[in-house]
């Protein structure tokens, strides 16, 4: 797929947007980039995503003074009319975040990377606020919850949520060669830990999630794709993966990737 030169959101997304992007700004926090599904829908037109998520460079986050979390949620609920959900400060923990909802009830998180390195993809337009690159969503989407479990509980892994297994199975067909470059950086024990959170999760997640796939744009079958997906990443090979097609919405009343 050809690299985009500006990223457009949807006309429904733009207005928070914008919101955060001045607010960022004006505080002033550095080098926010909007990433996760957000970023991919808009690439992809594959599904729609619901909420803002900004991510912060961990150096730029260490540099911060302490209570930025809290005093940054203040500024939110003041000059936005945010309201905050949760803050947190624990940096060595990777739970240094704000998250809340903007007045329209879109939801919205700041949160330090998993990573240390990292790298940007295309700017947002109007703003030219720059993304999260694909790279660096899909490593997180594959490897960033098992470390931040590690981390948080001991525990080798969390249950993906189904958004990331269908977001993994479209990029493996619309960008493969990026996700097999994200599979073979990493090490072997991180490998195997984000393996094992699909492998462990349920066969009919699609059913169990809370936050299901809204208006899913390709059809692909979601019953034990936890599992194939978790297949994938344990032996680097995305040809497991079920073949998807592009829905023709006034032609297919029920895909079976929205059920």
């Amino acid at each position: 797929m050809p690299q985009a030169d500006e990223i457009e959101l949807p006309a429904h997304m733009q207005g928070g947007f914008a919101l955060l992007a001045e607010a960022l700004n004006r505080y002033p926090i550095p080098e926010a980039m909007l990433g996760g599904g957000t970023v991919l829908a808009a690439l992809w037109d594959h599904r729609d995503s619901t909420d803002l998520d900004f991510a912060l460079p961990r150096s730029v986050v260490e540099s911060l003074p302490v209570g930025t979390p809290a005093k940054f949620a203040g500024f939110a609920e003041r000059e936005l009319g945010a309201k905050i959900r949760r803050v947190g400060e624990k940096l060595d923990e990777d739970a240094w975040l704000v998250a809340g909802d903007l007045p329209d009830g879109m939801p919205f998180s700041l949160h330090c990377l998993s990573f240390e390195e990292h790298t940007t993809g295309p700017p947002i337009r109007p703003t030219g606020t720059p993304s999260q690159s694909l790279n660096d969503i899909m490593r997180g989407k594959v490897a960033g919850r098992a470390v931040i479990a590690h981390l948080l509980t001991g525990t080798s892994h969390d249950t993906p949520p189904i958004r990331d297994v269908y977001d993994f199975a479209i990029c493996a067909h619309v960008e493969p060669d990026a996700l097999l470059r994200v599979l073979n950086c990493m090490s072997d024990e991180f490998r195997v830990m984000a393996a094992k959170a699909y492998l462990d999760a349920p066969p009919d997640l699609y059913k169990r999630d809370r936050k299901p796939i809204i208006n899913p744009r390709f059809d692909i079958p979601m019953h034990g794709l936890p599992q194939t997906v978790g297949q994938a990443i344990l032996e680097v090979n995305l040809h497991t993966i079920p073949d998807t097609r592009r829905i023709e919405y006034d032609d297919s009343p029920s895909p079976s990737a929205g059920s």
